[in-house]
């Protein structure tokens, strides 16, 4: 957050970019709304600088965390979709986010970091079946340290602000954009 909102303004807003873009029940929407008015009611009613967002969408639905606090997932099949629409299809509420997703992850040295993450996905996957691999099987790729070395900060266009691409619990930042004005 840049700036300072209250718990309804903020779900409702997020509430009214979803509505469009999801064909389920328009209560489906209002669970949505209700987990982040919560979250942001939890810490006083308003939404300001420092406040962190996160929405993990997903085919079942789209869990929220306000604060690192999860309050709870919006299971709905197709509600993930729609939330990433918001955000990626031809009518995003940022298209310098696209941009930049499209900047940062179109390059080559990008592809090459996201094959070999995938790589390291795998293997993790390959570790974790009752197979037993060798040592040497195991050390093939690079290893998540000499991956995330080489992973640039991305810059928000408009701002100039940058961000770290590693976010935790394994995730990466894929793009930074601004909202358009309504």
């Amino acid at each position: 957050m840049v700036y300072s909102a209250s718990a309804e303004k903020i779900g409702g807003a997020i509430a009214d970019s979803v509505k469009p873009r999801y064909d389920g029940s328009a209560s489906d929407i209002d669970v949505l709304e209700s987990l982040i008015v919560e979250g942001v009611n939890k810490r006083g009613g308003q939404a300001s600088k420092g406040t962190t967002f996160r929405f993990d969408c997903s085919e079942e639905g789209v869990t929220v965390t306000v604060d690192g606090s999860v309050q709870g997932a919006a299971n709905f099949t197709g509600l993930g979709s729609a939330f990433v629409d918001v955000f990626l299809d031809e009518n995003a509420v940022s298209p310098t986010l696209v941009s930049s997703c499209m900047d940062s992850w179109s390059n080559p040295q990008a592809q090459t970091t996201a094959a070999s993450l995938l790589e390291m996905d795998e293997l993790d996957d390959d570790e974790s079946t009752d197979e037993q691999m060798s040592d040497e099987e195991v050390n093939e790729g690079p290893s998540l340290e000499e991956v995330e070395s080489q992973l640039q900060p991305i810059q928000e266009y408009a701002t100039g602000i940058m961000f770290t691409p590693t976010l935790d619990n394994g995730l990466y930042l894929v793009g930074a954009g601004v909202r358009k004005k309504s």
